[in-house]
């Protein structure tokens, strides 16, 4: 039961489970709560009664476009030219940069241009740190202390010399075994970076149920990632390579004999 004041309660459900979720309550305001037990003996009496008030909520409809950018080689104008010709529709660039050895030290041809532009002209600029999908590289920089605190420190030093707005952490092929040393480190990260006023983000594999042993998303806890992440990037990009179609065209030719 529950009302807007410490009285004359509403009865708004019957349940036999543990659990109840209320809804449709109205933003920023106070309302009281109790419960009672009853069987076919009874009714009991009263539980504690409890006061909560409801937040006020503001969600940001406004439609965020993101684009990926790459620097091949010192010089290479691909990705400048096409943030140039779409600067209108960009709010933030992650740039391709750094790739992170098994000691969290980290490597890449950094792309000044880009940041210059994005930074002059309303887009903001993040860098990707990525490990080449090795999952051993992961487990090293993950599961030891030092070595997180290692590319910790690296990231913080790279987005401050090059007026980076952000980081994206790309680790892929993390084992599923190393779930919690994920956890761990995007929380380090994120009271590192955080107060200085970084964005910290994170890309994740697409998975539709929490599977805790499978090879590919088992390491990426979305609910506990989210406390300490202001962006996830769902890896749900379009992606092919040649193999894929020898094997289909191998495959189909062999249907037809």
């Amino acid at each position: 039961m529950a009302i807007l004041n410490d009285s004359n309660y509403t009865q708004i459900a019957t349940t036999s489970s543990s659990t109840y979720k209320v809804t449709n309550l109205t933003p920023n305001t106070t309302y009281w709560f109790y419960v009672r037990a009853y069987n076919s003996y009874g009714t009991s009496g009263d539980s504690a009664h409890i006061k909560v008030t409801t937040q006020n909520i503001v969600v940001n409809s406004q439609k965020q476009v993101v684009g990926f950018a790459t620097y091949y080689y010192s010089g290479d104008k691909s990705s400048y030219n096409s943030m140039v010709n779409n600067t209108s529709l960009l709010n933030t660039v992650i740039t391709h940069t750094y790739i992170t050895d098994s000691f969290g030290n980290i490597s890449g041809l950094v792309p000044t241009e880009q940041i210059n532009y994005a930074n002059s002209n309303g887009i903001v600029p993040i860098a990707m740190v990525s490990n080449n999908f090795s999952g051993d590289i992961a487990k090293q920089v993950l599961e030891n202390e030092q070595n997180r605190k290692n590319l910790i420190n690296n990231i913080s030093a790279a987005l401050k010399s090059n007026n980076y707005k952000g980081v994206n952490i790309d680790l892929e092929g993390v084992y599923y075994y190393d779930r919690s040393y994920l956890n761990t480190f995007m929380k380090e990260l994120y009271t590192a970076l955080k107060p200085q006023g970084y964005i910290v983000g994170i890309s994740v594999p697409a998975k539709t149920y929490d599977s805790l042993t499978n090879s590919w998303t088992g390491a990426y806890d979305y609910a506990e990632l989210s406390k300490y992440v202001d962006q996830f990037i769902l890896m749900t990009y379009d992606e092919h390579y040649p193999g894929v179609l020898l094997v289909l065209l191998h495959l189909s030719d062999g249907c037809k004999r």
